[in-house]
């Protein structure tokens, strides 16, 4: 079986002024939990605004800071101003009740306009190892601040928006329980981002793993072949792990579309419309997804399983099978994170992470630990 063709164009995680600096970013152990989580919520926001094709070219469809706090009383709201200057300025939540601590918030016209997700390090201090609770919340269409319809953020609070959809965590004006980056036994760690965009902006991902396991995976996009109807045809997608274990398995992206994990969501019709979850779905037979049914090569040509990734919602408002997602897919149960396909020679045009198959630079290993 021919591997598949790509419907977009991608770009890679070339971070010029990120704590990485190329494809397969390494963040390094600290020694403290603190400095590495930050140095992870820093990268990935460098990662997307200064996404980049490798060789000093910056995309016209980059995502953009529209609003910020540095946690040390500096922010602004639709100022367009980029305050994480550095990793010193993700400052977490340091109370059981909202105080001090960053947010931002980044827009990505290439999926719509005013499409805008809010990274808020706002998590609850009395819980355990509270540096790696955070919320992540998106708007797939009206923006947010008080001239979208939403509210302004502050030096204690993020800002919202008025069709916001809340993938991990909580809202703003609560403190967050939910991990995002998995390590939960409050001890240092090294850590592999990876990050890669659309040209035409219409996808993003990012991909985080610890000693080879995907720990963090967040996605935003538009729907492939939406159904009419869907007036905001757009998704946000995260996972993360409370813990070291994988977070693309097909319990957390098949059989399950809202879990403590985070949550694969879109909004349906309507003004401002309903959050719905979706099931990631695929291919399958005999009560399984294709890929954890075929564990080996298939037996004529010795190739694996490639099982596009659909969307589709079990309740109403929203039930149905709503589109596909731009080259993303389910691989095998039988083939393990990083590895790449073609699997012999200098091509490297896919990886597997998890169950998940992503598209890959061609020219570089991944490495995944």
């Amino acid at each position: 079986m021919a591997l598949p063709t790509l419907a977009k164009t991608w770009l890679f995680n070339y971070n010029p002024g990120s704590v990485v600096s190329s494809l397969n970013g390494l963040i390094s152990t600290s020694g403290s939990p603190l400095t590495d989580h930050q140095n992870v919520l820093f990268t990935i926001k460098n990662m997307l605004v200064n996404m980049s094709d490798g060789a000093g070219s910056f995309p016209t469809n980059r995502w953009v800071v529209k609003g910020s706090c540095n946690g040390a009383g500096g922010f602004g709201n639709n100022d367009n101003v980029d305050r994480w200057i550095t990793a010193a300025n993700v400052v977490r939540n340091n109370s059981s009740s909202p105080a001090a601590h960053s947010w931002i918030i980044i827009e990505q016209a290439g999926i719509a306009t005013k499409f805008q997700v809010c990274l808020d390090y706002n998590g609850d201090s009395n819980q355990g190892n509270p540096d790696r609770l955070m919320s992540i919340r998106f708007s797939p269409g009206a923006g947010y601040f008080s001239a979208n319809g939403g509210t302004d953020g502050t030096a204690t609070q993020a800002p919202t928006a008025s069709d916001e959809i809340i993938l991990l965590g909580s809202a703003a004006n609560t403190i967050s329980t939910r991990g995002f980056f998995g390590n939960n036994n409050g001890v240092s760690f090294t850590a592999r981002l990876n990050a890669m965009q659309s040209t035409d902006g219409a996808v993003t991902r990012v991909i985080g793993l610890i000693s080879g396991v995907t720990v963090f995976y967040m996605e935003f996009g538009k729907i492939q072949n939406p159904v009419a109807g869907l007036t905001k045809p757009h998704y946000g997608i995260v996972r993360a792990g409370q813990s070291v274990a994988d977070v693309l398995t097909y319990t957390h992206l098949w059989s399950t579309a809202s879990e403590t994990a985070g949550v694969s969501a879109i909004r349906t019709v309507g003004a401002p419309g309903t959050q719905v979850n979706f099931f990631m779905t695929s291919e399958g037979f005999g009560g399984v997804n294709l890929g954890s049914g075929i564990s080996t090569p298939n037996d004529f040509d010795l190739s694996w399983p490639f099982a596009p990734v659909g969307l589709a919602v079990q309740t109403s408002p929203g039930r149905g099978r709503h589109g596909t997602i731009f080259d993303l897919w389910y691989g095998s149960s039988g083939v393990p994170t990083g590895d790449d396909y073609p699997d012999t020679g200098t091509l490297h045009q896919f990886v597997q992470l998890g169950n998940l198959i992503v598209p890959w630079n061609s020219s570089s290993v991944p490495l995944i630990a």
